[in-house]
């Protein structure tokens, strides 16, 4: 449910041009990003963003981008839960704890 309303809110954000799937990847990540929205339409936004780029190439390297953005502090997670569900998500195929630095 909460996937639908947030490809609707996309749909009203960009231009027509853009394919529906760049439309929704740039809508996604920009509530990801923007820590105004309630953490929970954040979390849903990334698992909505994650079942887009499922079977998609690249898929693990989008999502990790977001973990190394959550790590360096460029996208507010106050209680790290946007940083929790993403390793959910990508743990253990496409990051392992040494790629995330907690074994060396």
């Amino acid at each position: 449910m909460v996937y639908l309303l947030l490809r609707g809110f996309s749909k009203t954000c960009n231009s027509t041009k853009e394919s529906d799937f760049e439309r929704d990847y740039k809508c996604l990540i920009t509530i990801i990003r923007d820590h105004y929205w309630h953490p929970n339409v954040r979390i849903e936004a990334l698992v909505a963003l994650s079942r887009i780029l499922q079977d998609t190439p690249h898929r693990g390297l989008r999502l990790r981008k977001i973990v190394y953005q959550l790590r360096r502090q460029k996208i507010v997670d106050k209680n790290d839960e946007l940083q929790n569900t993403l390793l959910y998500i990508l743990y253990p195929d496409e990051i392992t704890p040494k790629m995330y630095g907690i074994i060396s």
